[in-house]
């Protein structure tokens, strides 16, 4: 697991802490050996705790999911380090920005996105690798992490890794 991809887990252990610790009661039940009968409050109360529990545990397959997506994304993005720029391509024999960028999220060669497409996104407050960067309505990358991207700058270049410029948009 790469560095950065470690935040998202140590927030969703924390708020599992959290609604653990509200609900005592739903993790001691299954262990007591017997239970006197509890009354319908205590009963309503360990179901609650229970669907805490659950509520949590499903976000944290969610995020786990979009954690791994996302390194697939920027795995596919560095494989395509010095690959040279050509416009209007997205091909393993070169990349125009936006080809880049659709080849890193869909892992299909072609143009998904355009550049300005995602330059009339909205930008996030909490950039995560495989988000792309929108530079301008004509440009465009793929963030990694750390304040930099991966992208195609333009003819007579290759694909290469740079500090951000522009807005990070979550597609």
């Amino acid at each position: 697991m790469h560095l950065h991809n470690r935040k998202p887990v140590l927030g969703i252990s924390l708020m599992l802490a959290f609604v653990l610790s509200l609900c005592p009661v739903a993790l001691a039940t299954p262990f007591q050996s017997e239970v006197s009968s509890p009354n319908g409050a205590t009963v309503a109360l360990i179901e609650i705790c229970r669907e805490q529990v659950d509520v949590v545990n499903a976000e944290i397959e969610a995020e786990r999911a979009a954690a791994e997506a996302a390194a697939i994304e920027v795995r596919r993005a560095e494989a395509c380090l010095g690959v040279p720029y050509r416009s209007g391509a997205s091909s393993p024999g070169g990349f125009d920005c936006s080809g880049l960028v659709s080849y890193a999220l869909t892992g299909n060669y072609g143009h998904a996105y355009t550049s300005y497409a995602f330059w009339s996104m909205p930008a996030v407050d909490d950039p995560q690798p495989g988000d792309v960067v929108a530079c301008s309505p004509g440009h465009c990358g793929l963030y990694i992490g750390d304040g930099l991207m991966i992208h195609a700058p333009q003819s007579g270049e290759t694909v290469r890794v740079e500090a951000i410029r522009g807005k990070v948009v979550r597609p």
